[in-house]
Formats: structure tokens, sequence, C-alpha cells
């Protein structure tokens, strides 16, 4: 029913969204169920659920919000224009020297810049790994410099000297990306180029979406392991800004969100008809296209692929949970980036066009 998601497809999903406006959530014994004027939308059993995503004015009664916390189930608040309000979380694991690792890590600058260097190699990579399929599909695309500008760019960050340099790395194969993007849209939806406050166009309305809802999952992932969320190793820290989740997220966002958003207005799945200006000069989702949002992103968590880590097939949900314990193990064991995986499985002769090695 328009405004609750729970499946994709006959697929039960860990992750439940309800986007109803005045609908409520309450607690029926074992299960969750939402409800609006006298009429049952959906209903959960409690065991299923990861998380509980609620967006705009959902109201959560204060029974199914203890049997949330009981049930070890992360509840996030979503304003209607997809803003992340906060968190509704479980007692955090006693991982006590979990949290005592991570804060050694602040401290030392080189372990800090090793991890980060990995983190930037695989974000470039899943910018070039997608441009490469669209290269593949539409050899016309004329994307054959923003492909070198990201090999080398790769290079450069493998040899960064402190991540004040790695940002700026960073920067460069971004600004370079994000140049190529327009030419893999091949909708008839606006993008005028990568702007997030606020998002101006329907492309990126749903490429933002699409980040707060990974760097949620993310969050919400670090939370229950016990790391502190707002430590990051690469992303400055600031009042109220989650630098770890965001340190995570980095590799997952073209290798996810992008690749789903392209996919969907590519296949026609939105249209302009479905986007509404916001209040602060941006552009909104409609709230009855939200379910078709949440339908293939969530689609997209459950898809089948390579995990960088060891190379084996795995969900993609999966994969990010792999990354996060595996930073878990790797601060509890007390080395560096051994054991990361080669940077982000990046071969520097298939990313550049010329196919020739550095």
């Amino acid at each position: 029913m328009a405004g609750v998601s729970s499946f994709v497809g006959d697929v039960p999903m860990p992750f439940a969204y309800v986007t109803e406006p005045g609908s409520v959530v309450r607690r029926r014994g074992r299960t969750l169920v939402v409800e609006k004027d006298g009429q049952r939308l959906a209903e959960w059993e409690l065991v299923h659920l990861e998380a509980l995503i609620l967006v705009g004015g959902v109201q959560l009664t204060t029974p199914a919000m203890k049997a949330l916390l009981r049930a070890g189930v992360e509840t996030a608040f979503l304003s209607a224009r997809g803003k992340l309000i906060g968190q509704l979380t479980p007692p955090k694991s006693g991982n006590v020297a979990l949290r005592l690792a991570q804060y050694a890590l602040a401290g030392q600058p080189q372990r800090r810049l090793e991890l980060a260097r990995t983190v930037v190699q695989e974000k470039i990579a899943a910018m070039a790994d997608l441009l490469r399929r669209y290269a593949d599909n539409y050899p016309e695309l004329p994307l054959d410099e923003a492909r070198r500008k990201l090999c080398q760019a790769a290079r450069t960050a493998a040899g960064a000297l402190g991540l004040s340099t790695l940002r700026g790395v960073e920067g460069a194969a971004a600004a370079s990306y994000w140049r190529a993007f327009p030419l893999l849209n091949r909708s008839a939806l606006a993008f005028t180029g990568r702007k997030a406050r606020p998002p101006g166009d329907p492309i990126n309305a749903l490429l933002s979406l699409g980040y707060v809802l990974l760097v949620n999952e993310i969050w919400s992932t670090l939370d229950g392991m016990g790391f502190d969320p707002f430590l990051g190793f690469y992303h400055e820290v600031r009042v109220n800004r989650p630098s770890l989740a965001l340190d995570l997220v980095e590799p997952f966002r073209h290798r996810l969100v992008d690749r789903m958003v392209l996919r969907s207005v590519n296949l026609g799945r939105f249209r302009e008809s479905d986007f509404r200006p916001g209040p602060d000069g941006g552009v909104l989702l409609q709230r009855d296209a939200w379910k078709t949002f949440i339908a293939d992103y969530e689609r997209a968590l459950q898809a089948v692929g390579r995990d960088p880590w060891d190379g084996g097939e795995r969900r993609l949900r999966d994969v990010i949970r792999r990354r996060c314990e595996h930073l878990a193990r790797t601060l509890a064991a007390g080395d560096d980036a051994r054991g990361s995986p080669q940077p982000a499985s990046f071969d520097a002769a298939e990313l550049d066009p010329t196919g020739e090695a550095p």
C-alpha cells in the first residue's frame, strides 16, 4: 500500500519504511502495525526487522518505541524532505576496547592516512568503474578524458603524504567525474551538475536522498558494533557530523547510489511530475514517488556482486556490513591497512582507457 514499504518483489526487507503522512506505528504483541484512519496499512514481526525508517508526519507510539528498543531495532526519523532528523538507538554495545582503539587511532596520523588512502582509492575506483560500464555500453560517449584523470588521481592518492593532500586529490577526481556524469543521464530529467544543498534538480534530489539513507544505515551499523560514529579517520571532526559513517560511505556512494539512480531514471521510473519545488529553492521528491525510490534502493542493496575484500559473491548490504566489521578487527588487532582490499580492487591498466599500465 502507498506510503509503506517492506518488500522488494516478494522478498521481505529487513529495513521497513513508512512515508504515509498521518499514519501511526503501534505495537500489537510481537508485531508492529501501521494504521491510518482505522485501516491497517502494514504489519511486521519485530524479529524480522533490523531498522525502521519513518518519513515526515508519521507517529510512533510509546509502546512501539519500547518494543523497538527491546528488540534492538534502530529507528530513524527523516523529514518529508529526506533530511535525517535523528535516531532512536537501542543500548549500545559494551565494546569499550573498540572505542579505546578508535580514540587511540585519532592520535596516529600515519595510520589514519593509510586507512584514508584505501578509502579514497576505493571511491575513485568506483567512479571509474561506473564510467567504464557506460563506455562499454555506449562507446560513442566521450568519457576517455575523465577516465584518464581518474586513473591518474588513483595513482596520486596511493602516494599522498598527508590527509590534506589526499582530500585535494579526491576533490579533483570528483570534479572530473561529475563533469562526465551528465553524459550518463539518458533520461529527460535535468542534471545541472552536482549540487547537494539544496539539490537543484531531480537527479540531484535522488542522489542526495540515496546518500542520506546509506549514511544512516552505516551509522546504525557502527553504533550497534560499539564504534563512536562521530570520530572518523578521514573526515574532520565537527559538531553533529557522523565522520566515521562518512568515511565508510565513500566507497559505496557511486557503486550503489549513483548506479541505482542512473538505472532508475534511464529506465523512466521517475518523471518530472514526481518532483516539487522545495522551500529553500531546491527540488524534492513527491511523497507518492518515495515508494518507487525505496524499492529501487533496497533492490540495489540486495543485488549480489563481488566483495573486494576476498573476491566472494555477496549482497551489497552484506559487503557494507563486512566493511564495518573489518575496521573493527583492524583496530582490535592494532595493525594498519593490512588485510584491506588491494586499493579498492583497482587495476590502473583496466581503468585507463589507453590500456597502458603506469
